[in-house]
């Protein structure tokens, strides 16, 4: 979990930024954001039912942040911090449920409290606001209430920052990376002629929901002889390249990694050739990219390592060559050929060169993360490569 000390040290740095926007208030709801600020760690409550939250972080000091009761109470694997949230001077919260039963209006709920928290409040000239998270009903209760003058999108600003990241950050990366090299050694066991894919899957997830000691999301590339795609209820064949690209999301923080194995455990010569090379490029990523490098320029590195293969030659580099990841699977800088950002020190990104030949039966994909330090690329994956 983040620590108080990572919180307070990065609403320290956003109140700098406040500062330099000239900000009097800013208005968080994406609860990433919140817990990357707070420590307050609120997870999807329920599939497909949305918990609306706001945290008014104001240029005096005073920082407000709305909630609801079952989060407030701890419940549905909520975790607070001392205080409700470290550096929050007052908690709100509306009711999650009635008698048990969850409220459908959530949204008309925070909005009261938000109208009533802030019916004296006084004015505001300038104020943030996440563009890409928030509801016109908030938007118009905290209009209304704070009156302000002007409005500026802190999406960006808060991107921003988040490129770099701390100490507490990159502790919850490697802890969500170790549970998903449990989910690779239980899939890999797994895998054999006739097993389908779905129980590759679920093996993954039960050896990674032992390993946090607590359920936590796994998914990812699941599909045998195939690019990519979930799993399915087929069973997987030998001779098929099984590409395994597998995402975990624990406690805020997000891993990201790509093995390839070989069904039946004897690789065809063009699926061996093909993984040997994909696994030197890895090898001489430390050698390659550099601190402060463009993701586009990264994106081409790789683009051209690929194509030294014969096969690969006119096609290169069909996807992306990694991203940053952090509170948000794909983050900025993105090592895309027309999107980048620079890689600096603090960034956490994948590098990922794929290939997918028709004679290599569904093709090799190998992705690691790493963390850009001022020094160079650290590696902070190091599951063994194992095509056999």
């Amino acid at each position: 979990m983040l620590t108080r000390n990572g919180c307070l040290t990065r609403q320290d740095r956003w109140r700098v930024r406040m500062d330099a926007l000239k900000l009097d208030a800013a208005a968080i709801l994406d609860y990433r954001d919140i817990y990357y600020l707070t420590g307050v760690y609120i997870p999807h409550h329920l599939p497909g039912t949305p918990v609306p939250l706001l945290l008014l972080m104001f240029a005096s000091g005073e920082t407000l942040l709305f909630i609801d009761s079952a989060s407030a109470s701890g419940g549905f694997d909520v975790r607070i911090p001392e205080n409700g949230g470290w550096g929050v001077t007052e908690t709100l919260a509306y009711a999650w449920s009635k008698n048990s039963t969850t409220n459908p209006d959530h949204t008309s709920l925070l909005v009261e409290i938000i109208e009533e928290r802030l019916e004296k409040h006084a004015p505001v000239k300038r104020l943030g606001f996440q563009y890409e998270s928030m509801p016109w009903t908030v938007a118009r209760a905290v209009v209304g209430s704070l009156r302000p003058e002007e409005f500026i999108r802190i999406d960006a600003a808060l991107g921003e920052q988040q490129a770099r990241k701390d100490a507490d950050e990159i502790a919850c990366i490697r802890e969500s990376i170790r549970i998903a090299r449990a989910g690779y050694d239980a899939a890999q066991a797994a895998i054999a002629p006739g097993a389908a894919e779905l129980d590759v899957l679920d093996a993954a997830r039960s050896a990674a929901f032992k390993a946090a000691g607590e359920p936590v999301y796994l998914n990812g590339d699941f599909r045998s002889g195939e690019m990519g795609g979930f799993a399915r209820n087929r069973k997987i064949e030998a001779g098929e390249s099984y590409i395994i690209d597998l995402w975990v999301y624990h406690r805020g923080y997000w891993s990201d990694m790509s093995r390839t194995f070989a069904v039946g455990g004897d690789p065809l010569p063009a699926q061996r050739s093909l993984y040997d090379h994909l696994r030197a490029i890895l090898d001489e990523v430390p050698q390659l990219v550099k601190p402060g490098m463009d993701g586009r320029e990264v994106f081409a590195l790789i683009d051209n390592r690929v194509r030294d293969f014969p096969a690969l030659r006119e096609i290169g580099l069909i996807h992306h060559a990694g991203h940053a990841l952090g509170l948000r699977a794909h983050e900025m800088p993105d090592l895309n050929p027309n999107r980048g950002g620079a890689i600096e020190p603090g960034c956490v990104f994948t590098i990922e060169p794929g290939g997918y030949p028709a004679d290599a039966r569904g093709g090799v994909r190998l992705e690691n993360v790493y963390l850009m330090t001022e020094s160079g690329v650290e590696t902070l994956s190091p599951y063994p490569f194992t095509y056999t």
